[in-house]
């Protein structure tokens, strides 16, 4: 299997956007999980280009910003189902 690459995706929610179509376009990773109301952090084996457009086409004129992101560098203040949530795919990588 290919490995996993984490991103961080940001989403200025301005406009709207059909949100049935971003779930099903956020579903096409690996796993994912939403740490904050507008940002996610993806495990995903597809490059940035390929999220870049998925992204594009369903979010319309809102604007975003996905980096991919080291799993293992991080640090925070966020509930503990979301650090369980990445230390569990830090173990798995």
């Amino acid at each position: 299997m290919k490995k996993s690459i984490f991103y961080l995706l940001s989403v200025n929610m301005t406009e709207s956007y059909n949100e049935q179509l971003f779930k099903e376009k956020i579903n096409l990773a690996v796993d994912w999980i939403q740490i904050m109301p507008n940002i996610f952090i993806i495990e995903s084996t597809s490059d940035k280009s390929k999220w870049l457009t998925r992204l594009k086409l369903t979010l319309k004129e809102n604007s975003f910003f996905i980096t991919e992101m080291n799993i293992d560098n991080n640090t925070g203040f966020v509930s503990k189902w979301i650090w369980d949530w990445i230390d569990k795919k830090r173990k798995d990588a």
